[in-house]
């Protein structure tokens, strides 16, 4: 079976994500807001009377920083700490994996460096939402 991968965009930003992450895509879902709240959040939604916390964009990519909505979409993804909203402007693509290929970094040259999906000469950065999931280690 051959996976999907979803060609999705923030702004100009464009990015992807494997399709079986997708839970739902919600339709400029009310965020609310919390007091307190870590930056890399934009708040939480209601899923099934449940909370669902939405990542900020502007913590994962500066070009984005200063944008707080509205966003007319938001995809709801599963992780391995349940689930997660992440708000989009647009879905651009939905493709077989065959039909692009993946780029991968040479990390010995700078460093670092993010696995991309490439499709029709334009490199979609793999959108990476478990890093601000993680749970802070206690300082001692």
């Amino acid at each position: 079976m051959i996976s999907k991968i979803a060609l999705l965009a923030a702004g100009d930003l464009v990015f992807s994500l494997p399709v079986h992450m997708i839970r739902q895509v919600l339709d400029a879902p009310r965020i609310f807001p919390l007091p307190q709240l870590n930056p890399c959040f934009l708040g939480v939604l209601l899923y099934h009377d449940q909370p669902v916390p939405v990542l900020n964009p502007g913590q994962i990519w500066s070009e984005t920083k200063d944008r707080r909505g509205p966003w007319p979409l938001t995809v709801l993804l599963q992780v391995k700490q349940g689930d997660v909203g992440f708000p989009i402007d647009r879905i651009s693509h939905i493709v077989d994996e065959d039909r692009g290929s993946w780029f991968e970094p040479d990390v010995r040259e700078n460093g670092h460096g993010d696995r991309a999906f490439l499709f029709e000469g334009i490199r979609y950065p793999l959108l990476h939402v478990d890093f601000p999931l993680q749970p802070d280690t206690p300082k001692t």
